[in-house]
């Protein structure tokens, strides 16, 4: 499966959730998972960002609300496995919304051979 390039950005909202217990557990490269949350009432296309390390999980924050959009609406279709989220920086003394950078990625899916029934 090959990995198209989509975006890169900040986490946003950092400083509000585990960012700072996981801080040590954050390297460039490790992989984020996107959870959907559309029951947020601030932002109904919020998207979670969480970390899985030493048998836990930690929300880091949120894809930033200027490109979420799209990215919950194919996770609320069912699309959340077609994406690749990693740490791409940490800067920890750079303000809270510059601290943590992340580069999104579409998986390419293979294409389905043709069977002989197609044929």
């Amino acid at each position: 499966m090959d990995k198209v390039y989509l975006l890169d950005t900040f986490v946003a909202g950092r400083q509000f959730y585990d960012a700072d217990d996981a801080w040590h557990s954050l390297a460039p490269g490790s992989v984020l998972q996107l959870r959907g949350e559309p029951a947020n009432e601030a932002d109904r296309f919020a998207v979670e960002l969480w970390l899985s390390a030493e048998k836990r999980d930690y929300k880091i924050g949120y894809l930033p609300r200027t490109c979420n959009e799209t990215i919950a609406t194919m996770i609320a279709m069912g699309w959340g496995d077609a994406f690749e989220c990693v740490v791409s920086r940490l800067d920890a003394s750079a303000p809270y919304e510059r601290q943590i950078g992340i580069t999104l990625k579409v998986l390419r899916r293979e294409s389905p051979q043709p069977s002989s029934d197609n044929i």
